[in-house]
């Protein structure tokens, strides 16, 4: 099923699984058929449902290990006493390696991909629902990824694929459907003049979707956030042989990176590799950088600065914080909130910031009738536009952006790396942008991260270019 961001996707798979009302007219299924016990489905709304599920029940304040790591890896896929053979094996074909007591909040967006596949799998459910599969994969699961899907289409009776984009179609499909603004655009058996026609269809959606950046004002918008000339800056970042391990399990050891003021720097490696754990040090979510050789914006780490003293200076996209916004909050006030850097406003936005939220609204190119819209009402690639200029608001120093492609159709896509190359071109802000996928790295980059296994080691190096 193909279709871009807010075609529909998402609400039809979800209605078809019977987890989403409906105002008119009626959902049937065969003989026998029930959705709750012979349907399974992987999506980025049941992730985020396995995350919040464990956030409720957490209990870390009362235990003696401060430490609730929530659903287990053997937990979710339902085994006793560690996982079963058929589990591992599935485990080793999507190139899995990890610890069944390990807890689903420890893992990287891709690791919980893969484990929601593997689960999915183990169930045998006679339909499989797969929205944007490939979403968050590294570039060898991706690379084996057709292996896996004839692995699918072995034990399953139906399985429904929905992308945004005609390159991840996979071979063996036997129907192609094609959705448009909530309506079925065509369905009929695959063939490849059928699929010419989709590709068609999609590529002028992307003709007709670039931003409206260069009809607007590239400074006045947002507020002052104390950048110097950049050529009197000392480095943005400094680290010097930082390593990083959870419970005698060394994730990295040995990163040495300077981030210059001229800096616009790619991330890349495996899932699990810990690029997120990097990040979320540098921000101060997370405790690894302290005692560690860790200097930001010229201060060493640790120094007697403020967490917030650190997060003015950045703009945050990633996937957790796009779970973490309330889905009642309007699109404008999630805009406006990064000018407070809180997780949605907690009184109501003055003239100004509603202006500036809506001229970085009109920058992303998104349709005016969604401005006035809950975040919730959104699709996933239309958050994801939403939250990048929720992060540009206040002219960040540097901007974080963690699969900020993630879960979008080619058309955003292009857009999102049109507005990233402007950010870069006004010199005021610069880029720390974490991807999977070469083809989505933005023209600007000029330095590079490459998180690599070292087997003698037994974790991740990372080598610095650039």
């Amino acid at each position: 099923m193909l279709g871009g961001n807010g075609a529909g996707k998402t609400l039809l798979a979800n209605i078809l699984a019977g987890r989403q009302a409906l105002a008119r007219g009626s959902c049937e299924y065969g003989d026998g058929f029930r959705p709750t016990d012979d349907l399974a489905l992987v999506s980025f709304e049941r992730q985020y449902e396995l995350y919040d599920r464990d956030d409720r029940f957490d209990d870390s304040e009362l235990r003696e290990d401060v430490n609730d790591r929530g659903t287990t890896v053997a937990g979710f896929l339902q085994t006793v006493g560690g996982l079963a053979d058929e589990g591992r094996e599935l485990l080793k074909k999507l190139g899995l390696t990890v610890n069944p007591a390990s807890g689903l909040r420890e893992l990287s967006t891709g690791q919980i991909r893969k484990l929601m596949l593997v689960q999915a799998l183990l169930a045998r459910p006679r339909v499989l629902i797969l929205d944007e599969p490939l979403a968050g994969l590294d570039a060898a699961t991706r690379a084996s990824f057709g292996a896996v899907l004839g692995e699918l289409f072995a034990r399953v009776e139906t399985v429904l694929l929905l992308s945004g984009r005609v390159d991840e179609l996979p071979a063996g499909a036997s129907h192609i459907m094609h959705l448009e603004c909530g309506r079925v655009v065509s369905a009929e058996p695959w063939s490849e003049q059928g699929l010419a026609v989709v590709r068609q269809q999609l590529q002028k959606h992307l003709r007709h979707s670039a931003p409206a950046w260069d009809k607007l004002d590239t400074q006045g918008s947002t507020q002052a956030s104390g950048v110097s000339d950049s050529a009197q800056e000392p480095a943005l970042i400094e680290l010097h042989d930082v390593a990083v391990s959870f419970a005698a399990q060394p994730v990295f050891s040995g990163l040495s990176w300077t981030m210059q003021p001229c800096h616009h720097s790619l991330i890349v490696g495996p899932n699990g590799c810990g690029k997120s754990t990097l990040l979320n040090m540098l921000l101060g979510d997370n405790e690894k950088a302290y005692g560690q050789a860790v200097s930001l914006f010229g201060r060493r780490k640790g120094s007697g600065e403020s967490v917030w003293d650190i997060k003015r200076r950045f703009g945050v996209v990633n996937v957790n914080l796009q779970r973490q916004i309330s889905r009642r909050e309007p699109v404008l006030h999630t805009i406006a909130s990064g000018l407070h850097d809180s997780l949605g406003l907690f009184q109501m936005p003055t003239a100004t910031e509603r202006s500036q939220a809506r001229v970085w609204f009109q920058r992303m190119g998104l349709p005016d009738d969604l401005a006035v819209r809950r975040f919730g009402q959104l699709s996933f690639g239309q958050q994801k536009l939403v939250l990048i200029a929720r992060a540009m608001i206040k002219q960040p120093r540097i901007l974080i952006l963690d699969e900020p492609c993630l879960g979008l159709d080619d058309a955003n896509r292009r857009k999102v790396l049109q507005v990233v190359n402007r950010i870069a071109a006004t010199g005021t802000t610069q880029l720390l942008f974490v991807s999977h996928d070469q083809s989505e790295c933005p023209d600007c980059i000029n330095q590079r991260l490459n998180f690599v296994f070292d087997a003698t080691l037994g974790c991740y190096r990372v080598t610095v270019s650039g």
